[in-house]
């Protein structure tokens, strides 16, 4: 007599990378943010001590960007890490900017440019991020561990790539404190989070699916 064939388990199928990605932009900032808060709140109660100047806070990318890297690929693969990897991308071309731009006075004759143009002081501390991102697609790939809150973050997706456009703002247009550029821009992040979350949630294949590796 043969036994019953036990029915294999299989995994829900992932998410689609575009989703993904968001996913992982909203983890990445959602980390970063809250860390950052952390310190910020240390370092005004004098827990955290700093010499001089703004305070260094780029050891919070590395678990940001594990945080990331592990949504994004456990989620949507390898096309799904795309989405944190440009959106820590952007900060790093942002403060490269600053020693390229003083190159290029310096090569003009601005000599007082030229000492600005070896600063990569705000440059070299983002390598945090390949510590973190290796880590996080380690993690994606070895373990099986779910992913909980996919909407969520997919709503944090648009509010932290607004927090990018903004930080760009005074780049473009002065120093507006604050600007009617800014605000709009903010509540057009908020409105677009409150989309996704009464689009997604509303669908619950579609909240809840993905987040796991196909068994074979």
């Amino acid at each position: 007599m043969s036994s019953p064939r036990v029915p294999r388990r299989v995994d829900a199928p992932r998410t689609s990378p575009w989703f993904a990605a968001m996913d992982g932009i909203g983890a990445f900032w959602l980390v970063e943010g809250v860390l950052v808060g952390i310190a910020l709140v240390l370092l005004w109660m004098g827990v955290f001590h700093r010499e001089s100047g703004p305070p260094r806070l780029e050891p919070a990318l590395l678990p940001a960007a594990l945080a990331g890297a592990f949504v994004a690929v456990r989620l949507g693969g390898w096309r799904g890490l795309l989405g944190p990897m440009a959106f820590a991308a952007v900060s790093f071309f942002r403060f490269l900017s600053y020693p390229i731009g003083a190159a290029i006075d310096c090569s003009h004759g601005d000599t007082d440019a030229c000492r600005a143009a070896t600063d990569f002081d705000f440059v070299l501390p983002q390598a945090w991020l390949l510590p973190g991102f290796a880590t996080g697609v380690l993690a994606a790939v070895v373990t099986r561990a779910p992913v909980p809150l996919r909407v969520e973050l997919e709503a944090f997706a648009p509010i932290a790539l607004v927090q990018v456009v903004r930080s760009f703002l005074p780049m473009l247009w002065g120093y507006p404190n604050p600007s009617a550029s800014e605000i709009v821009i903010t509540v057009l992040g908020l409105l677009a989070a409150s989309y996704i979350l009464a689009r997604r949630s509303s669908s619950p294949t579609r909240s809840t699916r993905g987040g796991r590796w196909r068994t074979p």
